[in-house]
């Protein structure tokens, strides 16, 4: 640990002995302020960039089948995965709360146990590894830094991933009904990079019902993309539940797998071209399967996937 946080540590742990022998606070203010500062270490532990915070007993626990079925929720894979191969698992929309990324870091719908047993940690966000507690809870479900470093690393060391593409930007841009599709592909590529730099299978994969969990507002939609731009936080306008709009509505929610596409591993830095072409690939296996299952999973057959 660094030897200023050991200081810190350190220093606030005489303070608090202070405050207890003078009394100078109530004792459950001592109690509090004691759990703090405990807290202190793990929060700079630099959990994010390692690979050994997951905890499989936490993603398999039985509570997340229950929450599973609050929407209610089902995983649709008719593809033979191949746990001998490490898997890029491109999933999308994103959604208001990516709630369809539960799904495959808990076992709520058999992901873990039936579908994909094997060693997983996903890239996501580093802004939610700043929120004190949610950041444990997001480390205990295999999640880490995504970071093209830390995607390195972690195909280095033969752990599959799942990258919820389109990120911020579908966030911010997520609405309800059919005409809400959208995936945000067109200058995203780092994923195909990342795919034929460690010969990773390249699955593409769709949730359908994540865009109507939370009704959504286009208000000011300019502006709040340049924060994206700028800050890479998405501020998204929405509600779901008329009694507590943080919670979702039930709406059935399904996340669809595609065909994988089996990717070469290139020797040295994979060129321009053959991104572009892996990139083209995905893009069509992606609209082939929004289009193959939009009517029975989706059902919305009239709805159309705009990249973007």
């Amino acid at each position: 640990m660094d030897p200023k946080i050991t200081a810190c540590i350190s220093a606030a742990s005489i303070v608090l002995t202070a405050v207890y022998f003078f009394g100078i606070v109530p004792w459950t203010k001592l109690i509090a302020l004691c759990l703090c500062t405990g807290y202190i270490p793990w929060y700079f532990d630099g959990g994010p960039m390692r690979t050994d915070r997951s905890w499989p007993a936490f993603q398999k626990a039985g509570f997340w089948k229950a929450i599973g079925r609050y929407f209610p929720s089902r995983i649709v894979c008719p593809y033979k995965l191949d746990p001998k191969k490490q898997h890029i698992f491109a999933c999308h929309p994103h959604g208001v709360g990516s709630i369809n990324h539960g799904l495959t870091l808990t076992d709520a719908c058999g992901f873990i146990s039936e579908v994909f047993p094997v060693p997983r940690l996903d890239l996501s966000a580093s802004v939610i590894f700043r929120i004190p507690l949610w950041r444990e809870i997001c480390l205990w479900l295999g999640c880490v830094d995504a970071s093209r470093s830390m995607a390195n690393k972690v195909l280095r060391a033969g752990f599959s991933t799942l990258i919820l593409v389109g990120g911020e930007q579908e966030q911010v841009r997520a609405r309800p009904g059919p005409g809400g599709h959208a995936a945000f592909l067109r200058a995203r590529k780092g994923f195909c990079r990342l795919a034929l730099a460690h010969g990773c299978t390249l699955v593409p994969v769709y949730a359908w019902g994540e865009n109507e969990l939370y009704a959504t507002s286009r208000a000011l939609l300019g502006p709040r993309l340049a924060v994206v731009r700028a800050l890479r936080v998405a501020l998204p306008l929405f509600w779901g539940r008329a009694w507590c709009p943080i919670l979702p509505k039930k709406h059935p929610l399904t996340l669809v797998f595609g065909k994988p596409i089996d990717v070469e591993k290139v020797s040295g830095e994979p060129s321009k071209a053959q991104i572009d072409a892996l990139h083209t690939r995905y893009i069509q296996a992606l609209q082939h399967l929004f289009e193959e299952t939009k009517e029975e999973y989706g059902k919305q057959p009239t709805a159309t996937l705009k990249i973007i």
